[in-house]
């Protein structure tokens, strides 16, 4: 979580240290990395992940050997069945020189010009993913009585297509950490106001290096230290 201190997310998880119920969604959950750093932050909670991408799911499941974490294999979007996902590719090099293919810029939606600023990437062919709701999938999954400190998402450009299909999930949710790229890698990708639009009862609280922005929920709220 390079672009926003363990400290600092510390600082925002430590209110809900001693509460019952907790949840953090990990939605673009990749390699399994931030994950761990969730779970050592939020000792209390549960983290639920999501990944579509095979290869990340593969890494995920080799780093992380937890109960405290679960990885559905699942892309969030606005419909469930099954749709396009669109793989990256290549090495950008230097300390990434051992990964591998780079599988972290993949998406539902197709690329645009992610080029420009990543020459090396390259567009794999697309394919078929298993995608659910957040509102469908949180009535399935979690308790009534449950609470979300954090969601922690990086899809893509595809941000607000997950929050528009998860008005109610959202209700219950404390804070939000997102990325929006205002980068044209994307087609359909969400635009700054966008995304604040999918997030109507929340304010944007500060922004990050790396085009991330924290977002608080203005309708709940966030518990005492004491």
């Amino acid at each position: 979580m390079a672009d926003i201190s363990n400290s600092e997310m510390k600082r925002l998880l430590d209110p809900f240290k001693r509460g019952k119920n907790l949840v953090i969604l990990e939605i673009g959950a990749n390699s399994g990395m931030d994950t761990k750093v969730l779970m050592q932050l939020a000792r209390n909670a549960h983290v639920h992940c999501f990944e579509c991408d095979p290869r990340a799911i593969a890494r995920w499941r080799t780093i992380v050997k937890s109960s405290r974490a679960t990885l559905y294999e699942v892309a969030l979007s606005d419909k469930t069945g099954e749709a396009e996902f669109h793989p990256s590719g290549g090495n950008p090099g230097g300390r990434w020189e051992n990964y591998g293919q780079w599988d972290m810029s993949g998406s539902l939606l197709p690329f645009d010009r992610h080029k420009d600023n990543a020459p090396w990437m390259k567009y794999l062919d697309p394919i078929k993913v298993q995608t659910t709701t957040l509102d469908e999938w949180a009535a399935k999954t979690l308790p009534d009585n449950y609470v979300c400190p954090l969601i922690w998402i990086d899809v893509q450009g595809a941000e607000a297509i997950v929050f528009r299909s998860g008005v109610e999930t959202l209700k219950h949710v404390h804070y939000v950490f997102a990325e929006c790229d205002p980068r044209p890698n994307y087609k359909g990708q969400a635009t700054r106001d966008e995304l604040a639009e999918s997030l109507p009862e929340f304010e944007l609280v500060r922004e990050y290096p790396g085009y991330n922005l924290l977002f608080k929920n203005t309708d709940v709220v966030v518990p005492s230290k004491h």
